[in-house]
């Protein structure tokens, strides 16, 4: 089409994997483009990678040494070496931080069509290495496409003989796959011993499907938890901001919309998803079935925005994972008992969809595929050295979640505990093990438990003042009665010591500051009749919770923390404990300081960062 050498370096170009005749073109008009400086620093580079890089003598891998940097590692396990097709297979395997020991690139794959056999590879060199009596394992990690499965099968029928033990990654990923883009270790190297289970529900949140790649790479997850023969059942939120971009919408149109008809339009970003998903896992070659909430059979109350589930007939998702299809339902969803309406459960409500359907159909676990990678002594974007915990109990785990933590909805937690199912939170971005939610810690694992699990915070509370309220039986049970029948939440109480001289009291109490301007009103109404003086409302606060089992039986806890308060100079405004847990009312602008001089009095700082957010906002 073009003239020339303009036409010769379109050629070029397209003769680079991966670069079509289009990107040719497009890359060559960029260079034709460029300022000349550019090129000739764009031409030094590849002349110096030219003359520098090479090849490791012992492992094949892309170096500008002799050895290359794994290799010269004293570090990794000797007795341990994957097989890999490429040097950029090393990169994709080194970037879970699963594998500690060494690597055999071969340079290629068993591919007669190419002209492509096992003298053109590099496995001579792999039998003299395995000469070395220190090697006990060979783990081969070549693609899931028809050349790497000839490859993979070649190797181990040389390696076999030779009495050292050969295990095959990838196994669980689709034919036809590349194990450079795939989730790849958790196929071979399972956090959960899959052996036994037979039916798991999995939920992801809407940062792991915020794009169509995110769907595709948890798409790819399901698809290998299925493959190991499993059944699988799959609870996916909303993609990305989807639901806080319909609340914006039908706030542009009406300033009080209609909480009926908000469900209806909240309910279609679960829909988006979950067929997405479906087809997503269709084109890996597996059947997915999609249902909303209330073809899944999620039953709720009436109350929309916020609805409790109170029953879950399943039928219609037993019936699909029976007949061997992995079955996509809708979270954050269902339908209302009396009315037949659409109905949400409230922020982190597909968790509750999760742990709901796991229970109903009695599965082995139910994991939260989430943004983080388990729970947390703290929220890492506050405490990047908080440490993650291997495992929480349901009363710590509930503790978590009312007082802040956002890894985990409460309902889902307390629907957990009733049926004793165990949840593993952990990331849909790596394949590191997570941290489990059980009802008693493994044995020997309170030996090592700290007092302190965890330090929960949170601003998204408000604080109502009652000024002079008359100090009689009765009194608080009318304020508090007409509260409750709002269906308003309070979370911390405080009742000051009534003046002898007056005989009022004043009493203080906690609750969402989405729900503040109710709370308000209902008072006010109420004013006249309980003959308070006046009302109080600050959103400027902020709560910070310590929590652990390990503190009934540790003396000095409280006066620990109230000392690093102290210290941090956080002034305490209200405080609430149980059993395992305290909690105070600060100012919001104090809150992270707090966290953080609690989280170093109780040495619950990691040794290094732990913690890596993928992205989101935890869910």
């Amino acid at each position: 089409m073009y003239e020339g050498i303009i036409q010769s370096l379109i050629d070029e170009l397209g003769r680079l994997p991966g670069i079509g005749p289009k990107s040719a073109q497009r890359i060559a008009f960029h260079v034709i483009q460029s300022d000349r400086s550019d090129i000739e620093r764009l031409v030094e580079v590849l002349r110096t990678v030219r003359e520098r890089v090479k090849f490791c003598l012992v492992c094949g891998n892309i170096s500008e040494e002799i050895e290359c940097l794994i290799c010269r590692d004293t570090r990794r396990d000797l007795s341990l070496i994957c097989v890999v097709e490429e040097s950029k297979d090393v990169v994709a395997i080194e970037r879970t931080r699963e594998f500690k020991g060494r690597y055999h690139v071969l340079g290629g794959a068993i591919s007669p069509i190419d002209g492509v056999g096992p003298d053109q590879l590099r496995i001579k060199e792999l039998l003299t290495r395995l000469e070395d009596a220190q090697i006990k394992e060979i783990i081969i990690a070549t693609d899931p496409n028809l050349e790497g499965e000839a490859t993979a099968t070649y190797l181990s029928r040389l390696i076999k003989p030779l009495g050292i033990a050969v295990s095959r990654l990838a196994s669980g990923l689709p034919v036809g796959g590349d194990l450079e883009y795939e989730q790849i270790w958790s196929y071979a190297n399972p956090d959960w011993d899959y052996s036994g289970v037979g039916l798991i529900v999995q939920k992801f949140g809407g940062s792991s499907v915020a794009d169509a790649e995110g769907i595709k790479r948890v798409a790819a997850r399901i698809a290998a938890t299925k493959r190991a023969g499993q059944q699988v059942v799959v609870v996916v939120s909303a993609m990305g901001d989807t639901t806080d971009n319909l609340i914006d919408l039908a706030n542009e149109v009406t300033p009080i919309p209609s909480g009926r008809e908000l469900d209806m339009l909240l309910t279609a970003g679960e829909r988006i998803s979950m067929a997405l998903l479906a087809m997503a896992i269709g084109n890996l070659g597996l059947e997915a079935r999609s249902f909303t909430g209330s073809q899944a059979g999620i039953i709720t109350d009436s109350t929309h925005g916020k609805a409790r589930v109170i029953d879950v007939t399943p039928s219609r998702i037993r019936e699909a994972i029976d007949e061997g299809a992995i079955a996509i339902v809708a979270g954050f969803q269902g339908i209302s008992q009396d009315t037949k309406d659409v109905t949400t459960l409230g922020r982190g409500g597909s968790d509750t969809t999760a742990v709901a359907l796991a229970a109903a159909l009695e599965a082995d676990v139910c994991e939260i595929y989430t943004d983080v990678d388990g729970v947390f002594s703290a929220d890492p974007r506050v405490v990047p050295r908080a440490r993650k915990l291997k495992s929480v109990t349901y009363e710590e785990m509930l503790e978590l979640a009312a007082s802040g933590a956002k890894v985990l909805h409460l309902r889902c937690v307390e629907y957990a505990r009733k049926h004793e199912l165990p949840i593993h939170v952990r990331s849909s971005f790596s394949n590191l093990e997570g941290t489990w939610v059980v009802k008693d810690r493994p044995e020997g694992a309170s030996m090592e438990q700290a007092i302190i699990s965890g330090i929960a915070h949170d601003k998204s509370e408000a604080k109502v003042t009652i000024v002079g309220v008359p100090d009689r039986t009765g009194v608080a049970a009318r304020i508090f009665q007409s509260i409750a029948d709002a269906d308003i939440n309070i979370d911390m109480i405080v009742q000051n010591v009534s003046a002898a001289e007056t005989g009022l009291t004043d009493i203080s109490f906690t609750l969402p500051k989405s729900e503040g301007s109710d709370a308000i009103a209902i008072l006010k109404k109420i004013q006249g009749e309980i003959g308070f003086q006046s009302l109080q409302y600050d959103d400027q606060i902020g709560k910070l919770s310590l929590i652990g089992a390990g503190m009934r039986s540790h003396p000095g806890v409280t006066a620990t923390f109230f000392a690093a308060m102290a210290d941090a100079g956080v002034n305490i405004e209200m405080i609430s404990t149980s059993e395992i847990r305290i909690s105070i009312i600060c100012r919001a602008t104090d809150l992270e300081a707090g966290v953080k001089a609690a989280h170093s009095a109780f040495d619950l700082d990691a040794d290094q960062v732990e913690a890596v957010v993928y992205g989101g906002t935890g869910r």
